[in-house]
């Protein structure tokens, strides 16, 4: 999963085009540590809820790091039912990218999931909680559900949208491309980005805080849907125009999941 610099306003993170690894180094040195079966996640959690998560490995006496992720730490939870594993291939063990469904199976999301090695042996059909947050690659603001559909309707060739996305229901739309029975099997080879998501829905509550330095602001914004209540974390260069409670938003996004909740919030002891 990549580190959302754009979504978090962390340009200071950047040094030159490239990742400050002072500053990264920095966050590791004083991040806590979990156990997962064998490795270790090292969660760096700040005061504005943004966690780094560093991905780790036994290597000989010390730790190999494969690899960092970005996510928020919200209070947005939903309760999930895994039933297939999109993770790709050559992808560290310690990542996962998993599709499920709600309890009722009326909808699917595809999700990349944090702190993966905490959990067991995924089940197929068994229930797990997750703490989500999802990070928006396009985002679109309308005064309602009929401003959106009428612009829709009216410009349709020019909108960035593929079809009228639903009320309220993701749209895993290259997840379904890739599995469409009807699709050659070359071409469903050749759809990328499944975990790509799709989603419009009424702002239940905006709040704005500050990023890694001060003079950097993102914005989480309080939306609903099928599985629950999603926080979306933008940066304001994500959307032309403002994004107020009582808003209707369109957009395009990645999902993160954090399963290391409850009992699997394991931590090492002292860290």
């Amino acid at each position: 999963m990549p580190i959302f610099i754009r979504n978090f306003s962390m340009n200071s993170l950047m040094s030159q085009g490239e990742i400050d690894s002072d500053i990264m180094l920095d966050l590791y040195s004083t991040a806590r540590w979990k156990h997962a079966h064998g490795a270790f996640y090292m969660v760096k959690e700040l005061e504005n809820r943004v966690q780094f998560i560093f991905r780790g490995i036994p290597d000989g006496k010390e730790i190999k790091v494969l690899g960092t992720d970005t996510h928020y730490h919200g209070s947005c939870i939903w309760k999930v039912y895994p039933f297939f594993n999109a993770t790709p291939e050559g992808a560290d063990p310690l990542s996962a990218l998993i599709a499920f469904t709600n309890s009722d199976q009326t909808t699917v999301a595809v999700s990349h999931i944090v702190n993966a090695a905490v959990l067991p042996e995924l089940t197929e059909g068994e229930g797990i909680d997750v703490q989500v947050a999802g990070f928006p690659l396009l985002l679109e603001s309308y005064e309602n559900r009929e401003s959106f559909e009428k612009h829709f309707s009216q410009d349709a060739s020019n909108t960035p949208w593929p079809v009228l996305v639903p009320d309220r229901k993701i749209l895993p739309i290259n997840f379904m491309l890739a599995h469409d029975p009807d699709l050659k099997n070359e071409d469903k080879q050749n759809v990328q980005n499944v975990d790509i998501l799709l989603l419009a829905s009424k702002v239940l509550g905006v709040h704005r805080s500050e990023g890694l330095q001060k003079g950097e602001f993102f914005n989480v914004a309080t939306v609903s849907c099928e599985f629950g209540h999603l926080d979306l974390v933008f940066s304001d260069d994500l959307c032309d125009t403002p994004v107020p409670k009582g808003s209707y938003i369109v957009t395009s996004f990645i999902l993160s999941s954090d399963v290391a909740l409850g009992t699997w919030e394991s931590w090492v002891q002292g860290s």
